[in-house]
């Protein structure tokens, strides 16, 4: 009952990180396409500039050499150091450059003001107060990306016929043998370095129900369509489908992680006997 109640655990943890590094693959895939590191950069750029329509300041400041030479491509860079933004702005200060736009001369007025016109501690105070704007655009970055991975994650587990629910109650009828290669699976994929040992193929190996041929239909066997069977199938489905998403959403460091304190655990006891 243990060994079951164990290998379904562990096989529904190896189907969340295979799920979860086929979303990171893809959310990756998306961030670089639509450029969205480099759009968040921007957005939180005319932000803290006081530059909504991206014109002015913002122009200028993306055309500094300093800020220019981080994409050599021409596209706005994806990430830039606090330390070449202060020297960039503490440039275009001294140089005289306008910076008369919104509220953004007071604020560099002020922190001048609070090193008492120190040039080194300047550059130190706008790399710390550009540093707290990154903190933001990083918690905002994060907050799109999860719901990105959301996303992809239930497009995944419908594609995949991936249920969280079916799998667990499969895996947990099956032979006692099988419940020791779930867990020797789930040792091995733990005790790597590398998270991406673990793949579709993995489950279909250990026999994990995924895919939409006749053998893991949805409804059951002539079912009819719309009837209170079929029904509530889909729905069990769905919920199932929900939780694998709501699962990788988590990420595969965290699932990662789980197996690799499973594979401390169990170096620490006995492996359990085929018996």
């Amino acid at each position: 009952m243990l060994l079951s109640i164990a290998a379904a655990a562990l096989a529904l943890v190896i189907v969340f990180l295979v799920v979860s590094l086929l979303c990171t693959t893809a959310q990756e895939f998306i961030a670089g396409f639509f450029s969205m590191r480099a759009r968040t950069l921007e957005v939180t750029l005319a932000k803290m500039l006081d530059d909504p329509n991206r014109s002015r300041l913002m122009g200028r400041l993306y055309d500094h050499p300093l800020i220019k030479s981080l994409s050599p491509s021409g596209r706005a860079p994806s990430y830039i150091p606090s330390e070449q933004f202060a020297l960039a702005i503490h440039d275009m200060l001294s140089r005289g450059r306008a910076l008369q736009v919104g509220h953004v001369q007071p604020v560099f007025r002020i922190l001048m003001r609070e090193v008492d016109g120190d040039e080194v501690e300047f550059k130190k105070a706008v790399a710390k107060w550009f540093d707290a704007g990154m903190e933001r655009a990083g918690g905002w970055y994060k907050r799109q990306t999860q719901r990105i991975v959301l996303a992809l994650g239930l497009v995944i587990a419908v594609a995949f016929n991936i249920d969280a629910i079916r799998i667990a109650d499969t895996v947990a009828r099956l032979p006692p043998t099988s419940h020791i290669a779930v867990i020797d699976e789930a040792t091995r994929i733990g005790s790597q370095s590398d998270k991406s040992a673990a793949g579709l193929k993995t489950l279909d190996q250990l026999g994990i129900p995924f895919g939409w041929s006749k053998d893991y239909r949805v409804a059951p066997a002539g079912s009819h369509r719309w009837s209170w069977e079929w029904s509530v199938s889909w729905l069990a489905a769905l919920f199932g489908w929900t939780m694998t998403a709501l699962a990788a959403s988590l990420g595969s460091q965290f699932w990662f992680d789980l197996l690799m304190r499973f594979v401390n655990i169990r170096a620490a006891g006995v492996k359990p006997s085929d018996k």
